[in-house]
């Protein structure tokens, strides 16, 4: 296959290359980045319900990888703190390969150098919570383990807060480096992606009588990106919190819509369009649970990242569903929330920087791929059938047989280099995907349906 296929023959195309391919074809086809753009701009123009599920890569480098979390608050324990830390996490080890049936050294990469090197690689922080947290609620160790699950969360919430008052700095303009490429604003890449979801919106409200005009963002990250891109685009939205002195939490809010008033002598009021949902599955480090009311609030962050005070009772929930025993509010209404959206009749969801590691998520996606009305579009790494035990990611990609289930992924770089299979898709990349139209294309071979055909021709390999 040529490094071009896909293109027009004889015409030059410049990188960067991205695989698209389609569930249960395991062959792909090469694009350029300007080709996935009419790909997914096409879809942006169709008459659909949109969703989206952006992950903790789209927000990098401001805010660091929960693993690399991890790793820092490891190196800066001393001596007996690490020591409690490395035997809580073989205690681990040993229970997740009990649970896959496995012994701890079948479980252990034999090339790695034994569990000593295992322990001090270990990055699987959602899942070890998870289990303290477990542990906790079952009465195990209750002291130790409740004290070791604060500490990390505390450090975790340090270190989200920092990046998220970084990030806000450089994007108001305040202390930027003049030389730091543009393409690493998170806020900005966030701004693109939203703005073409409100700019398709508009365009499509305006053509099927406001069914299409609301689109729902759904997040895992706890960092404020979302809504800055929201603020600053001046697009109304909600997060599910009431407006008012003390903003509380409330299922209803998701379900009401802003009247727009600007026109009020017309025959009908028109509702605000476009309008986003933003749900945050895992919580926000400005939420805050008022156990006094048994009320859920939305709090102004202070500066003082080390305020230990202003940490309590921050109300995140970084952890994967696998040893949960129960979803608590206001997860469990929130996850209620994503499996309604995604059983509502011809809806695409768009995923990006979300590595399907968390198995509860993964599940509910791959029961919708099971309606042919659902639609899948994931940005991510190349998957790996081979990986499946060990990716979350490739195991994945190895259930969802779907035609349906559209996986882009790098190919080659801007110079025409092959890049490693492990190779993420940049969220800036991503973002100039969706970002809105500046012009029309009149021109029928680029149209923004002729990729679209394309790929549903080939279903998502050289046939």
């Amino acid at each position: 296959m040529s490094d071009d296929e896909g293109v027009e023959a004889g015409e030059e195309v410049k990188g960067p290359f991205y695989n698209v391919e389609r569930g249960g074809f395991n062959k792909s086809e090469h694009y350029s980045k300007q080709q996935i753009r009419i790909l997914v701009q096409s879809v942006l123009a169709n008459s659909v319900n949109l969703s989206t599920l952006i992950g903790s890569g789209a927000s990098m480098p401001t805010v660091p990888l929960m693993g690399s979390v991890f790793s820092d608050y490891r190196k800066s324990l001393k001596d007996q703190g690490k020591t409690n830390l490395d035997r809580k996490i073989e205690g681990f080890l040993k229970k997740r390969a009990s649970d896959n049936q496995t012994t701890l050294s079948e479980s252990i990469d034999a090339g790695s150098g034994g569990l000593k090197k295992e322990i001090e690689n270990f990055k699987d922080i959602e899942p070890f919570l998870s289990w303290l947290d477990y542990r906790v609620l079952g009465g195990v160790d209750e002291k130790e383990d409740s004290a070791m699950y604060k500490n990390i969360v505390a450090f975790l919430l340090k270190k989200i807060r920092e990046g998220d008052a970084n990030e806000q700095q450089e994007d108001s303009g305040k202390d930027k480096d003049s030389d730091k490429d543009n393409v690493c604003n998170v806020s900005n890449n966030y701004r693109k992606v939203i703005q073409g979801l409100g700019e398709s919106r508009r365009v499509v409200n305006a053509q099927s009588n406001g069914h299409y005009d609301v689109v729902n963002l759904f997040t895992t990250n706890y960092d404020l990106c979302h809504e800055r891109a929201l603020e600053s685009s001046r697009y109304a939205y909600t997060d599910g919190f009431t407006n008012g002195i003390k903003s509380t939490f409330s299922m209803t809010e998701f379900h009401r819509r802003p009247a727009d008033l600007e026109n009020r002598f017309k025959d009908h009021l028109e509702l605000v369009n476009p309008f986003f949902r933003l749900v945050k599955l895992h919580g926000s480090i400005n939420w805050k649970s008022d156990s006094e009311n048994s009320q859920i609030i939305r709090t102004q962050i202070v500066d003082d990242t080390d305020d230990e005070a202003d940490l309590q009772d921050v109300l995140i929930s970084p952890t994967s569903s696998k040893y949960a025993l129960t979803q608590n509010e206001p997860y469990s209404d929130l996850f209620r929330e994503f499996v309604n959206t995604l059983a509502v009749p011809n809806t695409v969801l768009f995923t990006a920087g979300f590595s399907f590691g968390d198995d509860h998520i993964a599940k509910l996606i791959l029961d919708a791929l099971a309606r042919p009305d659902f639609t899948l579009y994931a940005f991510v790494s190349k998957p790996m059938i081979s990986d499946a035990s060990k990716n979350g990611l490739s195991a994945f990609y190895a259930k969802a047989k779907s035609a349906n289930a559209y996986f882009i992924y790098p190919y080659k770089d801007a110079e025409g280099k092959e890049l490693d299979e492990d190779a993420p898709l940049q969220f800036s990349d991503v973002a100039d995907f969706f970002a809105p139209t500046i012009f029309t294309y009149t021109d029928v071979e680029d149209s923004d349906a002729t990729l679209h055909i394309d790929v549903d021709t080939k279903k998502g390999g050289k046939e």
